[in-house]
Formats: C-alpha cells, sequence, structure tokens
C-alpha cells in the first residue's frame, strides 16, 4: 500500500501509521487519538471526525459545567454514561491511552435527542456472543459521532434502560407509574398528531407544485420539518431545558 497524506494534519504516513476511514480518507494515528473513544474508523467518515472534534471540544465545557460536580447526576456502565435529570442531557465519556498517557473525552448529547438504547447484540446481529457485554445508544444529530458501542454488564443494561424509559415515556416505576405514562402518551400523541397534520400538507404542497410546475421547496421543507417534529413529539419539556443548559454553558 503506498505512502498516502493524512487529510487532517496534511503529513505524509507510512503503512504502519494509516487509518482508512468509511469514506476512504485516512488520518493518521496521531489525528485518531484525538477522537473519543468510540470512535471507529472503518464505519466514521472524515466529516464525522471533523465533527466528533467539536463534540469533543463542546463536551468538555458542558461535562465541567453540569457533571463534574453534579451529586444529583445518574451514572450507568462505570461511569461511561451519565444522566443530568435537572439539565435532561447525557454524557458519554471514554478514555484513550494508559495511566501515563490518558485522553479523556466528552461528548454530550439533550436526552430528547436519544433514538436507541439495547444491547449491542440486538442491534447487530453477527456481534460476537462471546464478546464482553455492550449496549448500542443511538441520538438524532446532523454532526459528529451519532452512534456508541458501550461496555456495559446486564445490570448496567438493565439500570439505564429503566432510567432511560423513565425519562422518555413517562414511566416512572412508582406508584403513579401508569398515571405519568398514559399522560406522557396523550402529550406525544396530540403533538405527533399535529407534526403529522405538518408533514401531509408539506407533501400535499409538494405533489400539487410538481404537477403545477412550480417550486416545491417550501413544501419539502415543512414535510423536513413535520419529521424533525414527530420525532421530538412528547419531548418538548426535555428539549428546552437541554437548550437552555446548552446555550448558558456555551454561549
Amino acid at each position: 500500500m503506498a505512502k498516502q497524506n493524512c487529510a487532517v494534519c496534511g503529513k505524509e504516513i507510512g503503512l504502519m501509521q494509516q487509518v482508512q476511514l468509511a469514506d476512504r480518507n485516512y488520518i493518521c494515528r496521531d489525528c485518531e487519538k484525538k477522537t473519543i473513544l468510540y470512535f471507529k474508523p472503518m464505519h466514521q467518515t472524515l466529516e464525522e471526525y471533523k465533527g466528533n472534534l467539536v463534540q469533543n471540544e463542546q463536551g468538555e465545557k458542558l461535562y465541567e459545567a453540569y457533571f463534574k460536580k453534579n451529586k444529583n447526576m445518574k451514572g450507568f456502565c462505570g461511569g461511561r454514561v451519565l444522566y443530568d435529570p435537572a439539565t435532561a442531557l447525557v454524557c458519554i465519556s471514554g478514555t484513550r491511552g494508559g495511566i501515563f498517557n490518558a485522553r479523556k473525552s466528552w461528548n454530550v448529547f439533550r436526552m430528547a435527542d436519544v433514538e436507541k438504547y439495547e444491547p449491542a447484540a440486538s442491534i447487530h446481529p453477527g456481534f460476537d456472543k462471546n464478546a464482553p457485554q455492550s449496549i448500542y445508544i443511538s441520538f438524532h444529530v446532523g454532526d459528529g459521532m451519532r452512534c456508541y458501542i458501550i461496555p456495559a454488564q446486564d445490570a448496567d443494561i438493565k439500570k439505564l434502560t429503566r432510567e432511560f424509559d423513565a425519562a422518555l415515556t413517562g414511566h416512572t416505576g412508582g406508584r403513579f407509574d401508569a398515571f405519568h405514562a398514559h399522560k406522557a402518551k396523550q402529550q406525544k400523541d396530540m403533538a405527533g398528531a399535529m407534526a403529522m397534520a405538518s408533514m401531509l400538507g408539506g407533501m400535499k404542497d409538494i405533489v400539487s407544485g410538481v404537477v403545477k410546475g412550480e417550486d416545491a421547496t417550501q413544501g419539502a421543507a415543512a414535510v423536513v420539518q413535520g419529521m424533525e417534529n414527530l420525532f421530538y413529539a412528547g419531548r418538548e419539556d426535555m428539549l428546552q431545558r437541554a437548550d437552555e443548559a446548552i446555550r448558558k454553558a456555551l454561549g
């Protein structure tokens, strides 16, 4: 294999120092070390790499502001996943290197952005059954890292699932669990119905525009916005709290 130039720093890299990304770009191992531990080069692109550096930079500030000395946050998977109910923020942490050259990174998301949280084996049928147990967590975001496979024991997975269920579905696990769950479902159904109406209206505008030979951009934008609203239906309060916390920390 020929020598390549690192797509990030530009230096020439030999065979042993080459790291190939999913989009066939190459980076050097020094640049790879700047990503969070869960960054998988063969599954990530150069765009995702650059996005993760931003996530790491912002994540460190958010970690310092809301997680580092927070006695009310909840930790899972040996502290690799943190959740702050007050701000509705979730922090994923990972450490590269050994004792003397450890490099820790934090990626922080809004709880409202959570898409999936399941045992990794159930997400990936080909997952090695003899490998250590892990949990798969994905987020509804556009840039940087979106999916994480994090080492976790069965008890960790169950604990995280219960807590995320409570935050996202209203299942509190307490005496009034059914009441809160029903109320949350009603709110989500109502918001979802409004989002669906917006989406259908946008699709109608697209069809009408195509038939008449008109610009369908506005209709397409309505469809995209409707899809976003549908995903976040019932999560509006968490969104508001998380966005406010992020603004305070990042400006």
